[in-house]
């Protein structure tokens, strides 16, 4: 029988959107129903490894590191040296929408197989 493969996932932007977005939610029955975030849905995917970070407020990748038990250095400021260090298969880009394209092109250059950005991407 052939083995499902595991992707390798990280996120740039590790706030709201990227890491915390199902941690507003009041109900806590409906956080186990559904994964909310994107962090939160790599975690429940059984094909998907969340592996890495990257934001530039260290709050927020101190926050991340906890929150989701990933080592803190596999949490980095630049998302440049998350690309080249993690063989990311694919990676969420959670930023504010004016980032989107500078770092969209960025992860299209480094080795990642795929890109789940919402919103526009300029």
């Amino acid at each position: 029988m052939k083995e499902t493969p595991m992707y390798r996932s990280g996120i740039i932007g590790l706030g709201t959107v990227g890491s915390r977005f199902g941690d507003s939610m009041h109900d806590s029955s409906a956080r186990r129903l559904t994964p909310v975030g994107h962090s939160a849905s790599y975690v429940e995917s059984s094909r998907t490894d969340l592996v890495a970070g990257a934001d530039i407020d260290p709050e927020a990748r101190n926050a991340y590191s906890r929150r989701w038990e990933i080592p803190p250095e596999h949490v980095y400021c630049d998302y440049r040296e998350m690309l080249e260090k993690e063989r990311l298969d694919v990676v969420s880009i959670a930023v504010p929408t004016p980032l989107h394209t500078e770092i969209a092109l960025a992860v299209l250059e480094s080795d990642v197989r795929a890109i789940y950005q919402e919103k526009p991407i300029a």
